[in-house]
Formats: C-alpha cells, sequence, structure tokens
C-alpha cells in the first residue's frame, strides 16, 4: 500500500510540474545579426534579405521541427539570390525584433496553429507579397519539405509551376527514424514538457557527438534547438500534426509538383531513409532523387554544395532559355 501511495504522490507531482511548463513561455535565446526585413504574418515571422544588385532568383525556404530560419542563411549567401525565409507558427524569430512589421498584404491564415498546413498557408503568402523575380524556387527542410508540398498543393496555380528542393524531408509514406519514434511516443509526448526542460539545461558539449559530423555553422544552430519554439505547446501541435499529415497524404500530393529535387542524407537518424527513398522512387519523373554523400539528416549544413550547385544549375538553365529565344 505504501508503494502505491508513493507511486500516485510522484505521478501527481509529474503532473504537475508538466502542466506548469507546458504553458509556460520560452524566453527567446537565438538572436543574430539579419541585413533585411522582417514580418510578422499571423504567428509566423518571415525574413527577406536585402540586395544590393538585382537578384537573378528568388529562394523561398522553410526549415525543419524545432529548427528556425538561420538554417539557410550560410547555404545561399550568394547575394544574387533573392532569399526569403518563413519561421515555422509559435517559434521565436532569431532576428532581432526592433524593425518588425506587420504588412497589410497579410492575411488571416486559416488553418490550425503549429499545422504544417498553416506554416503553409504564410508560404503562399510570402511568394505572393515578397518574391520579386520569375526564377522561383522553394526549399524546405524536414519538416519544411512536407509544408512545401503542401503549399503547393495550396495553391498550384501560384506554385504548381515552381522548382522544389525537398531536403531530408517530411514526405508520403515516409517514417520517423525508429529511436525517435520512440522519443516521440505517446508517453514521451506526455513527458515532453519535463524531459526538454531537464535537456535545456544540459551543455550542448556533452551531446554534440551524436550530431557528427559537425561544423561550426550546424554546432551554432543545433545547440539552441530546444529555445526556438515558444511553447511546448507548439511542439506538441508540430508534433501532432506531423503524424497527421503522414496518415493523411499519399504520393498524389507529388503531382501538384512540376520539378524538383529530393536530396536525402546518406545516414539520417531523425527520418527514416529506406521509407524516405521508396517515397521518392514512387514520386514522378520529373522530380529527381540525390542520394547525398557525407551527410546526415543536416545535408545542407554539412555539404550546401547539393543546394548551391541546385541554384547555379536553376539561373544556367534560364540563361540558355533567354539564349535561345533571342538567337530565334
Amino acid at each position: 500500500m505504501y508503494k502505491v501511495v508513493v507511486l500516485l504522490a510522484v505521478v501527481a507531482v509529474a503532473h504537475y510540474f508538466r502542466g506548469k511548463f507546458l504553458y509556460a513561455w520560452q524566453p527567446r535565446v537565438n538572436d543574430e545579426a539579419f541585413n533585411g526585413e522582417l514580418y510578422q504574418v499571423g504567428e509566423c515571422y518571415v525574413a527577406k534579405r536585402t540586395t544590393d544588385t538585382k537578384p537573378k532568383q528568388t529562394i523561398v525556404c522553410i526549415h525543419g521541427f524545432l529548427e528556425d530560419m538561420r538554417y539557410f542563411t550560410e547555404v545561399y549567401e550568394d547575394p544574387s539570390i533573392e532569399l526569403i525565409l518563413i519561421n515555422s507558427c509559435g517559434y521565436h524569430s532569431p532576428f532581432s525584433l526592433n524593425n518588425l512589421m506587420k504588412p497589410e498584404w497579410s492575411q488571416t491564415v486559416p488553418y490550425p496553429e503549429g499545422s504544417i498546413e498553416y506554416d503553409a498557408n504564410v508560404l503562399v503568402q510570402a511568394v505572393e507579397n515578397l518574391a520579386s523575380t520569375k526564377k522561383i524556387r522553394l526549399h524546405g527542410h524536414s519538416r519544411g519539405g512536407a509544408v512545401v508540398l503542401e503549399a503547393v498543393k495550396q495553391r498550384p496555380d501560384l506554385l504548381g509551376k515552381l522548382e522544389v528542393i525537398l531536403e531530408a524531408p517530411i514526405i508520403p509514406e515516409g517514417e520517423p527514424y525508429p529511436g525517435l519514434a520512440f522519443v516521440f511516443n505517446k508517453v514521451g509526448l506526455y513527458l515532453l514538457p519535463l524531459s526538454f526542460t531537464l535537456f535545456k539545461k544540459v551543455p550542448f558539449d556533452l551531446y554534440s557527438f551524436a550530431y557528427k559530423p559537425l561544423t561550426p555553422r550546424k554546432r551554432t544552430l543545433l545547440a539552441g534547438l530546444l529555445h526556438n519554439p515558444k511553447s511546448f505547446t507548439s511542439i506538441l501541435e508540430n508534433a501532432d500534426n506531423m503524424e497527421a499529415w503522414w496518415e493523411t497524404t499519399n504520393i498524389s500530393i507529388y503531382d501538384n509538383v512540376a520539378k524538383g529535387t529530393i536530396l536525402i542524407g546518406a545516414k539520417d537518424m531523425v527520418l527514416d531513409r529506406k521509407s524516405m527513398i521508396a517515397s521518392a522512387q514512387a514520386s514522378h519523373s520529373k522530380i529527381d532523387m540525390v542520394l547525398t554523400e557525407g551527410t546526415t539528416h543536416f545535408v545542407s549544413l554539412e555539404q550546401p554544395h547539393y543546394a548551391r550547385d541546385l541554384a547555379a544549375k536553376a539561373v544556367a538553365t534560364n540563361r540558355r532559355k533567354k539564349s535561345a529565344q533571342s538567337e530565334s
């Protein structure tokens, strides 16, 4: 009887603190300089980098689960790129809020907060109102891959002809890595506000070995992962919606994409590599699959040349088309 009472007391205390941490506001920690404009669209932030010259193409990017939009800033350093970044709903901006703007073009998002659909709608609004070139490409990493696919599905008239890059993505019929699926089971999700609160106090250097190979940029971004969501409710909303999206989305969503590339890490311990490959192989012939080398789940942080080469190829293709038209 004594053991039962102790167990119930432990459960009651855990439940109390779980509820306390669940809705607690998480302070903004990550802060970097950014040369550009920052907008608030619904509960998302959208950043557009300032360019000194006329851009040759526009790349619109959306990061993955627990990440933020800094994921792409060094990948696309080329000043000829008009870079537009989407930060997920319910996540802190990694850039200063001093000059935050609420644009007139912003529309109410008709989807639940924390969902893939919500971020996709913001991406649509960003393309429609901020992109100034005719050469537009969409790049989504991890959960962001699903956001890109969902955005094209929402507005095929606007985005259906654009090229996409899906990097180590959440895609139809994919699955999480088995070890991660165990962490994010029902019990793990229930205890997440407690476990993550404790884990945030652990110095990154004590577990950084799990993320090798580490580059300076990768170290900076991954060390701040758990500080990006404004509250644990955002994390749980993301997790529940990702599972629902996998269950309700099939490979027919690829039909909305005119052209694209799926980049798959050599060793992914976040998403299941085999199911990603199977899904990519089931897509139509205009979507290429690239099995990258020397990479994990964070392809562009480790080997940025894959994304950069695709950007350069897009500009070169556009030049050839213009040359052919002028000759004719």
